[in-house]
């Protein structure tokens, strides 16, 4: 290293590097959930043929339409709402939380944004 770069490094002041503390926490944090979130994707797609209504064929290429919000404080899947009713949803909500070791905060219909305003169900674990 050079004793220009040395000089700089060494005229921060604390909390310049509090702040870069911070900010490599959350980047390790978003990280960790994003990692989670593609180990546990490949499960949501059996589950949900498993669920699915009588008449309502699960595709391979529909595993897009089902996607997870990974957060430090929970887990929410979103699944397209005409995939199943609100029984179904529910027992499909149960089987994964077994799955994933979590408990079912709320089962609700809603809209999602990122998939286009999609109508879905958003199961919190």
């Amino acid at each position: 290293m050079s004793e220009q770069a040395a000089a700089w490094i060494a005229a921060l002041s604390w909390w310049m590097w509090v702040l870069a503390a911070i900010v490599l926490v959350a980047l390790i944090v978003c990280a960790a959930c994003k990692i989670w979130a593609i180990f546990h994707q490949s499960i949501l797609l059996d589950r949900a043929r498993a669920h699915a209504s009588r008449g309502v064929h699960v595709k391979d290429e529909d595993v897009s339409r089902i996607h997870l919000h990974v957060r430090p404080w929970g887990v929410t899947v979103h699944m397209p709402r005409g995939w199943m009713t609100e029984a179904e949803a529910i027992q499909f909500a149960d089987d994964i939380a077994r799955a994933w070791t979590r408990s079912v905060r709320e089962v609700k219909p809603t809209r999602c944004m990122w998939g286009g305003l999609m109508a879905v169900w958003s199961i919190r674990l």
